[in-house]
């Protein structure tokens, strides 16, 4: 029988064929042992060959402890949930199967949390790989997901594709939302959970978004803005949200002044803020009030 690993790595996936693979090769190069952590691919309800491709994988590496797990489709965190529920390592490392772990990656998340008891979990940013070839200026990037920390920072978030959290806080502060899957989806798991994580910018994972076209690219980022008032309202409430509608011109200007995809990009993010905003507001005035009670 295997043995018990250490960190559980979680992915999940939808329609991930052309991507998976690479994440996995990255992880069967780990410096940390492969018996010392075990694989989850979560097959979040995809119509093409993701499971075949990751079950292919297993077998030619039988080393790896690999499993993939199917569900219906229902979003990023609740394919994040049946993975977490899943693990057995003592921490849980999550991952998106369109990033690659450097070599060294599980390695030093385990080094930080041992040497950083009082922290629920590590994480750092995502970086570009650098052969996406769409138009961007020299200030933007489409790849790189950061946080506004330089170093080692504690901090109450980390980015939920590159965070190794203690597998005892989930059982703490409960699963991530399944209504939340777009921007952010993790965030309203960070502010329910109230606690100190450590993040480190050298602690990086490889971001890689090449061979999406930039309508498919649009939609995402339409689809990850929608996410936004939804996870705003979960956490403060239905009057904590405001949509920026200014921001969609800056961010056009932006595109085609510097000849810069990312801005076209950043202008569908806040068109699907806007577009859910409005929706949920017209939910709201469709649901009748209450009738008041009588004396």
């Amino acid at each position: 029988m295997p043995q018990t690993p250490l960190v559980s790595v979680v992915i999940p996936s939808w329609n991930g064929e052309q991507r998976i693979t690479s994440t996995l090769e990255s992880l069967d190069g780990q410096t940390l042992a492969p018996e010392r952590f075990e694989i989850i691919v979560v097959d979040d309800g995809s119509d093409d060959a993701t499971a075949l491709v990751v079950d292919r994988f297993a077998a030619r590496h039988p080393a790896l402890q690999v499993r993939c797990l199917r569900q219906s489709n229902g979003g990023v965190n609740a394919a994040r949930n049946v993975g977490v529920q899943a693990s057995r390592g003592m921490a849980v490392a999550l991952l998106d199967d369109d990033e690659r772990a450097p070599a060294d990656h599980l390695e030093r998340a385990v080094g930080l949390l041992d040497a950083h008891a009082e922290v629920a979990g590590v994480g750092g940013p995502a970086r570009d790989t650098g052969g996406d070839h769409r138009r961007t200026c020299a200030g933007c990037s489409i790849a790189d997901v950061v946080l506004p920390h330089e170093g080692q920072v504690i901090t109450d978030r980390l980015l939920g594709g590159n965070m190794v959290v203690r597998r005892s806080v989930f059982d703490e502060v409960g699963p991530f939302d399944e209504d939340i899957s777009g921007r952010g989806d993790e965030t309203e798991w960070f502010y329910r959970a109230r606690l100190k994580f450590l993040y480190d910018d050298s602690l990086f994972i490889w971001h890689d978004k090449d061979g999406l076209s930039l309508r498919r690219l649009a939609a995402i980022q339409f689809r990850q803005g929608r996410a936004i008032p939804i996870a705003a309202r979960k956490m403060r409430g239905t009057s904590s949200y405001r949509p920026h509608p200014d921001r969609v011109p800056r961010y056009l200007v932006h595109g085609l002044r510097k000849r810069c995809d990312k801005g076209y990009l950043l202008a569908m993010r806040e068109l699907g803020a806007l577009y859910e905003h409005i929706r949920l507001r017209r939910r709201e005035r469709t649901v009748p009030a209450r009738a008041k009670p009588t004396r």
